[in-house]
């Protein structure tokens, strides 16, 4: 959960039970005061050539540390301190190997997922915010509020690729057809691969996701499927608003978009097809995608700070609205206000 700009809130990791919703512990970040953070990334335990880790969570956060927690008592197993422009870390971190890449406000960082030794650090010229880092077999992708897309090699050495006028918000999609890139612009947004634009689109663009060479993305006004085995076609395409996290349930390869509007609610389906809207006692604003369990649990999270979590078993109404099924699902285990 984020804290606020003003206030005594701070933001906290929380951990609960997926049966019960008992609270099994929380860590809290004093220093960080700003609503932004990363997205969490969780680790299975492991071993590599700078040492072993067990499972563990690590956060991102706005004073720019990054802290390492053990995934059943949520103690502190390790943190570091990455550079701080006003605000620290706010796009996503990712794995590699035996370490973590972390992007920071005007560069990149990577340190040993055992003990947190940093091993590269990287200065960019231009600022960013939300540019979570790709990485691929040679080297690490991240974008900036310039346009630019950052590509550093393994050893550190930087080059770059003017994109165009606007922000680069999220990881770069790397695909068979190429880099896609969805810039956030003045007037709207633009999809590109690498520096050819393919689409001009809506507003406010989501997190793109990628799964196989699909790249499914949305904006105020769209979401938009693409095939980039080949060349990044344009597969589908249906109204919808939704600005967050697009996830995907490989129980039955389902892809979900939040919808970020009074209503709420998640839409679920492949755009160019209908969007069925699943709504809960609760809904409002929402970014944050669905997560999915290896049972069927799902877990449901919006901008109010309510955290719910549903077994399997659902019944269903319609709903008259924008001619979409409304499903509320049963046995809520867990409803935090």
């Amino acid at each position: 959960t984020s804290g606020f700009w003003t206030g005594e809130d701070r933001p906290h990791v929380y951990a609960f039970d997926i049966n019960t919703g008992q609270e099994n512990w929380k860590f809290r970040n004093d220093a960080s005061t700003n609503h932004d953070m990363s997205p969490l990334l969780h680790v299975n335990a492991g071993q590599g050539l700078c040492g072993s880790w067990d499972e563990m969570v690590l956060v991102g956060w706005t004073d720019g540390k990054v802290t390492a927690l053990d995934i059943s008592s949520g103690s502190l197993i390790w943190e570091i301190q990455t550079e701080v422009v006003s605000w620290g870390i706010t796009g996503s971190m990712a794995v590699d190997s035996d370490s973590v890449i972390i992007p920071t406000r005007q560069g990149l960082s990577k340190a040993c997922l055992s003990d947190g030794t940093e091993s590269l650090n990287v200065d960019l010229p231009e600022l960013g915010w939300r540019n979570g880092v790709t990485v691929t077999e040679d080297s690490y992708l991240i974008g900036n509020e310039e346009g630019v897309l950052n590509i550093i090699s393994k050893e550190g050495e930087v080059s770059n690729i003017s994109i165009g006028e606007g922000k680069i918000r999220h990881s770069p999609i790397v695909t068979n057809a190429g880099i896609i890139v969805h810039l956030q612009t003045n007037t709207g947004s633009e999809i590109y691969l690498d520096q050819q634009l393919l689409f001009s689109e809506g507003p406010s663009p989501a997190i793109p996701f990628a799964f196989e060479q699909n790249v499914y993305l949305g904006t105020s006004s769209d979401l938009i499927w693409l095939d980039c085995t080949a060349n990044c076609s344009l597969e589908g395409k249906s109204p919808y608003h939704t600005n967050g996290e697009i996830t995907y349930n490989t129980l039955n390869d389902a892809i979900w978009f939040p919808n970020n509007t009074p209503g709420g609610g998640w839409g679920v389906g492949l755009p160019g097809s209908e969007i069925v809207t699943y709504k809960t006692p609760h809904d409002t604003y929402t970014t944050a995608g669905v997560a999915f369990g290896s049972n069927g649990e799902m877990a449901f999270g919006n901008d109010n700070g309510v955290l719910m979590v549903f077994l399997h078993s659902y019944s269903a109404e319609p709903s008259n609205e924008n001619k979409s099924e409304t499903i509320f699902y049963e046995n809520l285990l867990n409803n935090l206000n």
